[in-house]
């Protein structure tokens, strides 16, 4: 058999378990042949890396090596709990792996496996020794919890009814029309929680009420070719409406410029200028005893999260206190993006407020035994199944920043096509 290269040595101390070097080691030749051929991301080879560590991890504990496993010990870790990463919320049985957790593990040991066999380094995949009848299947209940009710995504997408669902309690809860725009946002554009929180104010594309089409397309070319965009309703609220948005700033998706329908636009254009309100209020505060310039506040609000968060991170709280320093500003951001667990909130309970109105009266998931995801991954799950059965996969593909149609992974279901998690 061959040996592993030694073109990414492993930076390991010399007391780690066995089999645990070579097993990184094979890892990482197989994330860098994927990447060095376009297949997957930094941030993909991160969340694989995450899996394979717990594998080993797993087998570390039981005095295995990568080496040493079989197919009854494959299906002893998939029949077994989750391994506990980094979630945002807890797993929902804590015996057992949910069906999309085994179905990604099995995809990862098997794609890893596959390339021990090419390497060299095993005759064969113990993974595919695992009987066909015992390996891990998307169960229909687990497809139909990760696409929105029938009805639900076109209330989700209505001004008025996220309104009711995220009513504003007190007039100085600015978030609340935050997650107003933010929740319009996903339910219509179908991007990913990692996009949301890397927009920034610049990515919203302008024009004026009076000039044509063609404008804002040069607006979007501009900003995607790195030039200096034109000035954005960020900056002049009472002049520029937004008519799309720039989602560029994650590799995990391709850069596209998605338009903006009507009703995301009205409630879109209020945010901004709240937005720029509160940034306002924060440049202010931290260049405390000095002017601030129209052109400042316009830089920031293009550079700042479009979404950002409440509370400052300990760095900028720092640069607050720090009395006026002007290059603090560019330094160190005013509010930072919102976090994927706020995002997960925001939706999950939007949802469940969405669930308690009249309109759905009867219809929560859970009604159904249904252990319904809540966050951002299920509006774009129902987003880009929405756009493949009036637009078609093409058009699917390309509006969800994916590389291909084969990424929409469409399964079927009773009623039809259902894409399943990329």
């Amino acid at each position: 058999m061959n040996e592993l290269s030694d073109e990414i040595p492993p930076s390991q101390p010399a007391d780690l378990p066995i089999g645990v070097a070579d097993g990184e080691r094979l890892f990482s030749e197989w994330a860098a042949r994927m990447v060095a051929a376009g297949v997957f991301s930094v941030s993909t080879v991160e969340t694989y890396s995450t899996i394979w560590h717990a594998w080993l991890s797993w087998l570390a504990a039981r005095g295995l090596g990568w080496v040493d496993v079989n197919a009854a010990t494959i299906q002893a870790y998939l029949e077994g709990p989750s391994p506990g990463l980094a979630h945002h919320r807890p797993a929902l049985r804590a015996d057992r792996m949910a069906n999309y957790t085994q179905q990604r593990y099995w995809r990862v040991l098997r794609a890893v496996y596959a390339e021990a066999v090419r390497a060299g380094l095993l005759v064969s995949s113990p993974v595919l020794d695992v009987p066909e009848g015992d390996r891990p299947v998307i169960e229909r209940s687990s497809r139909q919890s990760q696409v929105l009710p029938p009805g639900v995504l076109a209330l989700l997408r209505d001004p008025d009814v996220i309104e009711r669902c995220i009513p504003c309690l007190r007039e100085a809860e600015w978030w609340v029309f935050r997650d107003r725009a933010a929740v319009l946002v996903l339910s219509h554009l179908g991007i990913t929680t990692r996009e949301l929180m890397a927009l920034r104010g610049g990515d919203v594309v302008c024009q004026l009420p009076s000039l044509a089409g063609h404008v804002a397309e040069h607006v979007a070319i501009g900003r995607l070719a790195g030039s200096h965009p034109l000035p954005s309703p960020a900056c002049s609220p009472a002049q520029w409406v937004p008519v799309s948005l720039a989602v560029t700033r994650d590799d995990e998706v391709v850069p596209r410029v998605l338009e903006l329908g009507a009703a995301v636009r009205e409630v879109l254009l209020s945010w901004l200028a709240l937005r720029r309100v509160v940034l306002s209020a924060r440049l202010k505060r931290r260049l405390v005893g000095m002017a601030v310039s129209d052109d400042q506040l316009d830089a920031v609000c293009l550079s700042e999260p479009l979404f950002m968060s409440r509370q400052r991170s300990a760095e900028q709280i720092d640069a607050d206190r720090s009395g006026g320093a002007v290059l603090s500003v560019d330094k160190v951001g005013l509010l930072p993006p919102m976090e994927a667990s706020n995002v997960y909130q925001m939706v999950k309970q939007a949802l469940d407020a969405l669930y308690g109105l009249p309109e759905l009266a009867g219809q929560h998931p859970k009604l159904r035994g249904l252990n319904q995801a809540s966050g951002a991954a299920i509006v774009r799950n129902s987003v880009l199944l929405d756009w493949v059965q009036t637009l078609g996969e093409e058009a699917a593909a390309l509006l969800g920043g994916l590389r291909s149609v084969g990424s929409l992974r469409v399964v079927s279901l009773t009623e039809g096509p259902y894409p399943t998690l990329p």
